[in-house]
């Protein structure tokens, strides 16, 4: 069924860590985020951690559900 089960991030925390600790932190609604605020910043060694809290499916009637996130954590290395 092509018209179902887009699915979409509808909030996540976006964290630039420096080791074990944070050094910019953004609460986001979409799943495009700017970082170029934070580009100047950026060490090698740094990384980018992404912590997806809501998440949602489009169904075939076109309306939005809520999908069960466990523990969605990922972490990109900055070179």
């Amino acid at each position: 069924m092509p018209k179902d089960a887009p699915y979409r991030i509808r909030s996540m925390e976006v964290i630039h860590a420096r080791g074990q600790s944070p050094v910019n932190r953004m609460h986001a609604t979409s799943e495009v985020v700017d970082l170029n605020a934070w580009r100047p910043q950026f060490k090698p060694g740094d990384r980018i951690v992404i912590e997806i809290k809501t998440v949602t499916r489009r169904t075939y009637q076109g309306q939005d559900e809520k999908v069960e996130v466990k523990n969605e954590v990922h972490s990109v290395d900055i070179k």
